[in-house]
């Protein structure tokens, strides 16, 4: 859409902002664009409403509007502003690469958690996620390059590790144990797209055996993520049942 807007109705950025954290998928954004002519602009809104609203026909709740607003700030310049949108259009985003062997279970894939408009430059914060360290790293070095030659820089902070799937796994085959004795059916096993601090710790103690579990969590890394106080409960009860097992 700012493309659009950039190239049907001359418009300039002035500010882009959206998401609230890095590892949360945003539900919005705003922009602040200023045009030579606001009916031009709305024309386009309006024809890209309809366009989005079919793109997105999934999420009922779809929302584009327009509205004037006023800007304490000057726009950016109309190289800025290409600029700007360029890195939004050409950057990866998503589901980079699928585990192969694993039905449905990403490999690879980044988030675009944050978007800011500071007093004299962008910030785009993305946060990357892989089981094989190597795509994380190529997944950076894609960022880092695009964004070089736009004029930019790229900073780098708290990278997870990856985790690979153990097909053999001692204390996992307890902790399925634990659980049958404990809810008398089996326990459902696995693999999953996350940063885990099992990544951290696997990397610094060779051949170290660890599972993840938790209690129930609904809409993760979205502002309506929920915790069932039910479910910690018996996590709990697993956690403590599988220690005294081990002693």
């Amino acid at each position: 859409l700012l493309y659009e807007l950039q190239n049907l109705a001359g418009a300039r950025i002035i500010t882009i902002d959206g998401g609230v954290a890095d590892n949360v998928i945003p539900v919005s954004a705003k922009a602040v664009v200023v045009a030579p002519d606001g009916e031009k602009l709305k024309a386009v809104c309006d024809e890209y409403r309809s366009i989005f609203a079919h793109e997105f026909k999934v999420d009922p709740d779809f929302e584009l509007t327009v509205a004037e607003a006023a800007a304490d700030i000057a726009p950016m310049d109309a190289e800025s502003s290409l600029k700007a949108t360029a890195y939004l259009i050409g950057t990866p985003n998503g589901i980079e690469k699928m585990t192969l062997g694993i039905d449905g279970l990403p490999q690879t894939s980044l988030s675009l958690g944050i978007l800011r408009t500071e007093d004299d430059h962008l910030e785009y914060t993305f946060c990357i996620r892989s089981s094989v360290d190597s795509e994380r790293e190529m997944l950076v070095s894609r960022l880092e390059n695009q964004i070089r030659v736009l004029g930019g820089t790229l900073k780098t902070e708290g990278p997870y590790p990856g985790w690979e799937y153990a097909a053999n796994s001692p204390l996992r085959d307890l902790v399925c144990e634990v659980y049958k004795d404990q809810y008398g059916e089996d326990m459902v096993i696995e693999a999953i797209h996350a940063g885990l601090e099992c990544g951290y710790f696997s990397g610094k103690i060779p051949g170290l055996d660890c599972v993840s579990i938790g209690p129930d969590v609904k809409d993760v890394h979205t502002p309506n993520e929920k915790l069932s106080i039910s479910s910690t409960q018996r996590t709990w009860d697993l956690v403590v049942e599988v220690l005294a097992r081990m002693k």
